[in-house]
């Protein structure tokens, strides 16, 4: 999708419209990491952008749907991007409008610990939204589906500590990545019925 095209932004505006009319308070807007898909020489459109056009074109839009979005639903309308963190770095002002950030594959992908130096390099960038005061998701993908107990559960409270002692808000996916149900783990998840610390 070339999110710049006006003809683009009309369907996601309609989209919106229908959002709102439902009474809805916010979007959770995936995909914003698509800037990096358009800055790519090797990508399957025979077009790309630099790297600094991409990103500012996507902030743009970003803000482009904020502004849309609060001035029909108000100023309190959520606007939380997911994934595609790097766009903070390029412009300061988006962290105004953003309500939080989410991020995926963000301490494991799948059942696979990320090495810490892409840990590093992400969490730079969300550690920037929570010293703003807006809240980080977190989803990662880690729970295999074997039940809260062995390998699963070793891998799941690993991914906990380590959102929550960024003080990132963590979710726990199954590895199918289906996202069809709301995954509860008893004494887990949702988060206000795990344990004390």
């Amino acid at each position: 999708m070339r999110y710049w095209d006006e003809g683009w932004k009309d369907i996601i505006f309609s989209y919106l419209d229908k959002i709102i009319g439902q009474g809805f308070s916010g979007v959770y807007l995936d995909k914003v990491d698509e800037f990096e898909y358009w800055s790519n020489p090797n990508n399957n459109e025979g077009f790309h952008l630099s790297e600094e056009e991409a990103a500012r074109r996507m902030i743009d839009f970003i803000m482009d749907i904020a502004s849309y979005c609060r001035s029909k639903s108000g100023d309190s309308f959520y606007i939380i991007p997911q994934n595609g963190e790097r766009l903070i770095n390029s412009d300061s002002s988006l962290l105004n409008i953003i309500s939080g950030w989410a991020a995926e594959d963000l301490f494991y992908d799948g059942v696979d610990p990320i090495p810490p130096s892409i840990i590093r390099e992400r969490t730079r960038y969300l550690d920037a939204v929570h010293a703003a005061g807006k809240p980080v998701f977190s989803v990662d993908y880690v729970d295999d589906g074997s039940g809260y107990s062995g390998d699963n559960k070793e891998r799941i409270d690993d991914y906990y500590e380590k959102a929550l002692d960024k003080e990132y808000i963590p979710y726990v996916a199954r590895s199918d990545r289906e996202l069809d149900e709301l995954n509860v783990i008893g004494g887990v998840q949702p988060l206000e019925a795990r344990s004390p610390r």
